[in-house]
């Protein structure tokens, strides 16, 4: 009986064996063969579109036939001759590129000679005694205020290339031989070794000689008024008329191209700043069809101007081109506030801009509203700072007492609990970090990677434990299936499956932790059509915001609409003529799992949900363009562009018990018992602020 017990255990633990490797073998083949027929569709379209290209060739070939020959015949190779004619459309295109090759080198040549003859000019007049700047020409002056020189804070857009002329390299000064390999930028064209770099200063934009003799030269004095506004006025050293600016156009005080955000996407745009401060934006340069019009200095409006955003905002962007972007805030008396969201072709440019318009604005005293002083003393603590040149892009607490920070120069730790509490970098991660999950059971850090220029987002799995101890070579994994990855959530259910939703563009991906395979393993596909805005998780399902809130259960990946429109109440808000347009932004939890109840966060509106997405309270509608929600101690957060607004959700009296907190461009990054980190860029410092909501004066 002893022997007959002990084989028939050894036969059950067998079969389990067995079975758990059938289990694992279905669920390979079930993801083999949902990765071979998305495969199999791409092919298929791609097919389809190559058909079609055949087709469409074809027939301009007979269409062509008999025919005169012109010069597109020659150029791409149009004959009498069918059988050579598709070689000679292959070497048409290629001379057509090798032409094009040609030209761009002679523009970046030309380019570099411009450059140099200015920074010449400069050094040359730099050196004469006297007020050196005083003789400094405008049209460099114009380029670049020699008093915020050391505030640039320009990348370079680096590629790899093969150095078509020998040069000094701008970091070791020693040469970069002709025709070797090296990175070259793709906006100013300077050229530097691969292993220097990392080293280059953010100086795009800006020729090596023009910086140098602007940092030696005496600071340059203010321009005068009449300087400012662009008309001829008198100076105090007799200026000519060659120092004199160009006249502006009869019509408009500034004009030229940008691109303008609308509906999560960069669309072509021509702007117009008229002589009546209007800002119109037309589609192209014909200002036949016209996209958007602003008032800069009216009286029902205040307007400001922020030259820079914030990660949050176009995270559908890279890092590299967030510099372009700036932003205009317009906020009409009895309409709600609204963003618009510019990015210009170059750095230049962008100054140009901003400057004139604030220049604008700030000429109307409704845009020069005093924000009244704060005196709320002894619930701010400063966590982390950073010089001005980096950002600080999100934060978790990996361990008791570790805060961790991703900026868009990498990852940075400190140590709360020692005397100094420095912040200290992680090497082997360059690239931004724009949101960090940790997941306690695992001892492992998320990380959301944004696309620096060179490569591509994508959600990287670190040790919790190397990171909180700063170990040097950290080892840093990527997720699969997770490239151009610009939102993910994170969530472990009380039976102890780990789940993780991450989206892309226009896919929506739902993954499983396996401990057999030590890595996620993707679930299920989503395709949708527009970005994904946000994701929750609740112990069952997760949400996702992208047009519309969805609800997708986690054990059949079944999804359905959140919100239940059969509501009255629901049915009344959606059908409200103000909230036409509003699209998701944030969910946020109030309550425990056994009765949770829910913030749907819109554009500005705010709904009160149960699990059951109907009504439970009245909603809340903002005037002002709300940036980012958190919820801390009962207490509903709210970030603007100029402040941080905190309010009681369970108050009767909800004016009352409110406070208002004014900080220039304040962005939410976590929340953690009784205390809101917030990020706030500063002259000298961009700097990481932990808020103590239980010691705020409300009365």
């Amino acid at each position: 009986n002893f022997k007959l017990t002990q084989c028939m255990e050894e036969a059950i633990n067998k079969i389990e064996a067995k079975n758990k490797k059938i289990d694992d073998l279905n669920l390979k083949i079930e993801t083999d063969s949902r990765l071979m027929s998305e495969q199999v569709t791409k092919h298929e379209g791609t097919i389809a579109q190559q058909t079609k290209l055949i087709d469409f060739l074809q027939a301009k070939v007979e269409e062509l036939e008999g025919r005169k020959k012109t010069f597109a015949d020659k150029l791409f190779g149009g004959g009498g001759n069918k059988e050579n004619r598709e070689n000679h459309l292959v070497v048409g295109y290629q001379d057509i590129q090798q032409q094009l090759q040609t030209e761009k080198a002679k523009n970046r040549k030309l380019a570099d000679q411009l450059s140099r003859v200015r920074s010449e000019v400069v050094a040359l007049k730099t050196s004469r005694s006297g007020s050196e700047s005083e003789n400094v020409p405008k049209s460099v002056l114009n380029q670049i205020d020699p008093t915020k020189t050391a505030k640039h804070n320009i990348p370079h857009r680096l590629h790899s290339g093969t150095i078509k002329k020998t040069s000094k390299c701008p970091v070791c000064q020693e040469t970069l031989g002709f025709m070797n390999l090296g990175q070259i930028c793709k906006d100013c064209g300077v050229s530097v070794h691969g292993g220097c770099s990392s080293k280059l200063p953010p100086t795009c934009g800006l020729s090596s000689s023009l910086v140098s003799a602007l940092q030696a030269s005496s600071p340059v004095r203010p321009r005068a008024k009449s300087e400012t506004r662009g008309r001829s006025g008198t100076q105090s050293h007799g200026s000519g008329m060659k120092d004199r600016p160009l006249p502006v156009p009869p019509n408009s005080i500034k004009e030229g191209p940008a691109q303008i955000l609308q509906r999560g996407e960069w669309i072509d745009a021509y702007l117009v700043l008229n002589l009546n401060n209007i800002l119109d934006i037309y589609e192209n340069n014909s200002k036949s069809i016209r996209l958007d019009q602003v008032s800069l200095a009216s009286g029902a409006c205040r307007v400001s101007v922020q030259s820079t955003v914030a990660f949050s905002e176009v995270y559908y962007i890279n890092s590299n081109d967030r510099p372009y972007t700036f932003k205009l805030t317009v906020h009409t008396k009895g309409k709600a506030e609204k963003a618009l969201y510019l990015m210009c072709q170059n750095f230049n440019q962008k100054v140009e801009w901003v400057n004139k318009l604030d220049e604008v604005v700030k000429s109307f005293p409704s845009n020069l509203t005093q924000a009244p002083s704060s005196e709320q003393e002894g619930i701010k603590e400063l966590v982390a700072t950073v010089p001005p040149e980096n950002e600080i892009l999100s934060m978790e607490h990996a361990q008791p007492g570790i805060v961790v920070t991703g900026t868009i120069k990498g990852l940075f730790v400190r140590d709360m609990n020692s005397g100094k509490g420095e912040l200290r970098r992680i090497e082997g991660i360059e690239a931004p970090i724009h949101k960090i999950v940790y997941i306690e059971s695992t001892q492992t850090l998320l990380l959301g990677c944004g696309s620096d220029g060179t490569t591509m987002s994508q959600l990287m799995m670190v040790d919790a434990r190397s990171v909180a101890s700063a170990t040097r070579g950290i080892q840093v994994e990527p997720i699969p299936e997770t490239a151009d990855a610009h939102i993910f959530a994170a969530h472990e259910t009380k039976s102890g499956n780990l789940f993780m939703c991450a989206a892309s563009k226009h896919m929506v991906s739902i993954f499983a932790w396996s401990p057999k395979r030590v890595e996620f393993v993707i679930r299920n596909k989503f395709s949708t059509d527009t970005y994904t805005k946000c994701i929750y998780f609740t112990d069952s399902s997760v949400l996702v915001g992208t047009t519309k809130f969805y609800d997708i259960d986690l054990k059949t990946f079944a999804a359905e609409e959140f919100l239940d429109t059969s509501d009255h109440a629901i049915k009344k808000i959606l059908n409200d003529p103000e909230f036409k347009g509003s699209e998701p932004r944030q969910i946020l939890q109030i309550r425990d799992a056994s009765d949770p109840e829910f913030i749907l966060c819109f554009t500005r509106h705010l709904l009160f949900v149960d699990m059951y997405g109907q009504e439970t309270r009245g909603p809340i509608v903002f005037n002002s363009l709300p940036m980012e929600h958190s919820v801390v101690k009962g207490l509903l957060c709210t970030s603007f562009s100029d402040r941080i607004l905190i309010s009681h959700l369970d108050s009767k009296d909800a004016n009352k018990d409110k406070v208002e907190l004014y900080t220039p461009v304040p962005h939410l990054v976590s929340q953690s018992d009784s205390r809101l980190y917030y990020t706030t860029s500063g002259d000298t410092a961009f700097n990481l602020v932990a808020l103590d909501v239980t010691k705020l004066n409300t009365s």
